[in-house]
């Protein structure tokens, strides 16, 4: 997770992260057997599909592509400095 985050966001954002992680994971456990008793297990899995294709179009049309930068201009670029994100594209384009 080091290299997603910058040093002085990465215990705030491990935190966060982990406790995202465990809070879906109950979520999932706790009414797993509801789900299935209401809609069978059928129903159950299609909706998990369902979601995971959902957040994979969020992904593919929504993400930035961050490949390739360094971590302090992911940071310029994040936080709106124009020229860091105009440089950015003329790069791209040669």
């Amino acid at each position: 997770m080091a290299e997603i985050f910058l040093p002085e966001a990465l215990p705030l954002a491990a935190s966060l992260g982990s406790f995202f992680n465990w809070f879906c994971a109950f979520l999932v456990t706790k009414f797993q057997g509801d789900m299935e008793d209401g809609i069978t297990v059928a129903g159950t899995y299609l909706m998990y599909g369902l979601i995971n294709v959902f957040c994979a179009i969020f992904i593919v049309t929504l993400v930035p592509e961050t490949k390739g930068m360094t971590p302090q201009q992911l940071e310029q670029r994040f936080r709106g400095n124009k020229a860091m994100q105009e440089e950015l594209v003329t790069s791209k384009k040669k």
